[in-house]
């Protein structure tokens, strides 16, 4: 018996939980931070892929910050490298499990903070830069397999034909690799989207070409979009944007221009 979408988030999200909890048992003082790591990632994230902020600060107790850096001692690594072996840890943690990996950005780092007033084995994890300040959805195709596909959309979301292929699988000649529109969440909820400033490229919302700026409320149910010859299907429900099956959060960001 199948019991609809919202019943199978929730036995995700406590099924996350339970696997959360007993990785924060562990006297480990990575997993512990890495367990941290994956509840900020899916706090942020949705979807086909979870992504990790790309910089967190974990302020320890003075013994776990002796345990951490003897850890990273006995896996030849220094403090400055807490990020990486974190990301082997919590890589390794959800395949044993057989759960969905997180993405990863190149540069993510964890600075470990040793200090008094926090308790042994609770290590507190302080996000210092996200993933995005802005929409985070992210592509990452499943059956893709062996290659990285993921891709960020930020709070000015340029559509184009890397973004289309993402989606729809479909490459579109009459889609270029610069800007057909761009998409942005406001921070009350509505979608705007703009226009390229070049004919050529075209966007259609529903059946209405897009030839001017137009903001989308987040009472009406979603619209067809159509760039090129590719239609996407594009919904908002409570603070989700969704392009198709990709989801991602509406955050309150700064808008950044338009190319």
């Amino acid at each position: 018996m199948r019991l609809g979408p919202e019943w199978d988030r929730l036995r995700e999200w406590a099924r996350h939980k339970a696997v959360s909890a007993r990785g924060h048992s562990s006297s480990d003082v990575l997993e512990q931070i890495a367990w941290r790591t994956l509840d900020e990632s899916r706090r942020a994230t949705c979807g086909e892929a979870l992504v990790a902020p790309r910089r967190v600060r974990v302020r320890l107790n003075s013994d776990d910050a002796r345990r951490a850096e003897t850890s990273l001692r006995t896996l030849g690594l220094e403090l400055s490298q807490a990020g990486p072996a974190v990301q082997d840890v919590l890589t390794a943690a959800l395949e044993r499990e057989g759960r969905r990996q997180v993405w990863f950005h190149d540069d993510f780092s964890v600075i470990l903070d040793g200090t008094p007033g926090v308790r042994q084995g609770r290590p507190q994890l302080t996000v210092e830069s996200r993933a995005d300040w802005g929409l985070q959805a992210f592509l990452a195709d499943p059956r893709d397999s062996g290659r990285d596909r993921s891709r960020s959309l930020g709070p000015a979301t340029v559509i184009n034909r890397d973004l289309v292929f993402g989606v729809s699988r479909r490459r579109d000649s009459h889609i270029s690799a610069e800007a057909h529109a761009e998409v942005r969440v406001n921070p009350d909820g509505r979608v705007t989207i703009t226009p390229s400033r070049d004919p050529r490229h075209q966007a259609v919302v529903g059946d209405t070409p897009l030839v001017a700026e137009v903001t989308l409320s987040p009472r009406d149910p979603g619209y067809p979009l159509q760039v090129g010859h590719t239609w996407l299907n594009l919904f908002w429900d409570q603070g989700w944007f969704i392009f198709d099956d990709t989801a991602g959060r509406a955050l309150p960001a700064p808008s950044v221009g338009h190319r």
